[in-house]
């Protein structure tokens, strides 16, 4: 069975789950969407794409850091979360970035200016 996600927004809500494992393995993700209140639900034997686009459903703007639980379950590439782009409620967000860390999505987002003093 093929299982065509790649470019399409994919969105599982806490509670929910999308299993690919009996796919013939070609079910890449690159676009996932989350309303940040509710967190994402299970992902199993997904493949992340290198590159890819994290819609955040939120009142108003993100904090400075944000955390949204997600369980992903023999996933290739998670670590290929980190090189996505964030959009917040549809809008390209420059200054955020992307983690994964004990069984969350970590958004960070950097504004204005920092100094580093030694």
């Amino acid at each position: 069975m093929h299982l065509a996600l790649n470019g399409a927004k994919v969105r599982v809500d806490r509670g929910g789950s999308l299993d690919a494992t009996l796919t013939d393995g070609s079910s890449e993700v690159s676009s996932l969407e989350v309303d940040a209140s509710l967190g994402f639900g299970t992902f199993k034997n997904i493949t992340f794409a290198e590159n890819g686009t994290i819609n955040v459903l939120t009142p108003g703007t993100l904090k400075s850091r944000t955390s949204v639980p997600i369980t992903l379950v023999d996933c290739a590439d998670a670590a290929n979360l980190a090189n996505w782009k964030v959009s917040v409620n549809g809008i390209p967000d420059g200054a955020a970035s992307v983690a994964t860390a004990d069984g969350e999505l970590v958004i960070s987002v950097s504004r204005g200016t920092v100094l580093i003093l030694r």
